[in-house]
């Protein structure tokens, strides 16, 4: 597959015109809700589409789609050779649609292409067809008993399962949850963020075009306070499975009591440190410091946003990382291929981004090296590199989903 050019990417964009109803039962149709919410690009702050808001109707409709191909055993009985079939198909399509995928979650989510294309496509990719391969692989197991006894131990579908995922990682994320619940015989309605539901209905696409059944795999977009709570709350959905923030996902513990007691697997963020120790090359920590925080725009669960230096040694590695900031972390149009920082997602990331920094006495912190806007108007940021925190300080214990490096002294 051939690398395009900035220009080719411009073009591309120029044609886009992408599907934004739900995909349900096979195909796209009409939202029972006749709400939309906009997708707004943060390249450059226009609105790329309308999106259908799904609301409490469509993802009613979807789980009942889901749950008619789950019963009937279009897809939990076809043989494992014919799942796996269908699934390596659906991965072989992704990576034909590679441009036009990583095109949507670019203009969507504001990350550069290039990581677009050879991480968020490349990787959803190849978690399909590992767990296509997985298929023919996982078998049944006989426990040791007692003479006169027989222990068979089997593994069978759940149901249906809805899928909730955040923006980030929006097409890698969908991929870890339709892999192994699609291969394991389950339908599945999936929930996407409202920031980034345009790549995931053309993944949806892609699977009933590899063969999937109709119903098998349903996308509903939709806001989380109506169409994720619906989802969460939903009878006949026999389990829940979330990434995104620690508050959201206490709330879908929250559903699953107030309807089936579903089983419910959670991802909810972190605050992932990063340890230098007195006799580190600085030169090497500092660039492993830079790319923890500095990819994605700081926009990782496990972005390394805390770091801990000796106190001798701190004042050379911000000098190292405001270096690496200038030099290596270059800011631009999320379609240039030359881009590696590109702009946060919305505006509500920016502005959390630029609230005043206070510890937890309500006193100011300093930061260096950068920590202004670079571009209000497409979200870009200047590189943030140090701040002084104390242990208890939010900055120290909260993960804020961009970037911002936070230096704490031992």
């Amino acid at each position: 597959m051939a690398d395009l050019t900035y220009q080719d990417w411009l073009d591309a964009a120029a044609r886009l015109t992408p599907q934004t109803r739900p995909f349900i039962g096979g195909c796209f149709v009409d939202p029972l809700s006749d709400n939309e919410f906009p997708t707004v690009s943060p390249r450059d702050g226009r609105v790329l589409a309308h999106v259908a808001d799904g609301g409490e109707a469509d993802i009613d409709r979807a789980v009942r789609a889901a749950r008619v191909a789950f019963d009937d055993g279009r897809w939990r009985g076809l043989a494992p050779r014919e799942r796996k079939r269908i699934l390596l198909r659906w991965a072989e399509l992704i990576v034909e649609h590679t441009d036009e995928l990583a095109l949507l979650d670019s203009l969507e989510m504001g990350k550069p292409v290039g990581e677009a294309r050879r991480v968020d496509v490349a990787k959803a990719a190849e978690t399909i067809a590992w767990y296509a391969e997985a298929i023919d692989k996982t078998y049944d197991e006989v426990a040791p008993t007692p003479a006169g006894a027989f222990a068979w131990i089997t593994r069978e579908p759940l149901g249906v399962i809805g899928a909730v995922v955040p923006w980030n990682y929006a097409l890698l994320i969908a991929s870890w949850k339709l892999g192994p619940a699609l291969a394991t015989g389950n339908s599945v309605v999936l929930k996407p963020a409202e920031q980034t539901s345009l790549a995931s209905l053309l993944l949806a696409r892609l699977g009933t075009d590899a063969g999937l059944p109709d119903g098998v795999l349903n996308v509903v977009p939709g806001r989380g306070e109506v169409a994720g709570q619906a989802l969460g709350r939903h009878p006949d959905v026999d389990k829940i499975a979330f990434t995104g923030s620690v508050e959201v996902a206490r709330m879908f513990q929250v559903y699953t009591g107030q309807s089936n007691g579903k089983q419910v697997a959670i991802e909810a963020g972190g605050k992932s440190p990063q340890v230098i120790l007195p006799d580190a090359d600085l030169t090497a920590a500092a660039e492993a410091v830079a790319w923890g925080i500095f990819y994605n725009a700081g926009q990782t669960c496990n972005a390394g946003s805390r770091v801990l230096v000796p106190v001798s040694q701190k004042d050379e590695l911000l000098g190292e990382l405001g270096k690496l900031a200038g030099e290596v972390f270059r800011i631009g149009d999320p379609l240039d291929p030359d881009t590696v920082l590109g702009p946060l997602v919305d505006e509500a990331q920016l502005t959390r981004r630029l609230l005043p920094r206070t510890d937890h006495f309500g006193q100011r912190r300093q930061s260096h090296v950068g920590g202004t806007a670079g571009n209000l108007r497409t979200g870009s940021l200047r590189h943030p590199v140090r701040r002084d925190t104390r242990g208890g300080d939010q900055a120290c214990q909260r993960h804020r989903f961009r970037p911002r490096r936070v230096r704490l002294d031992p």
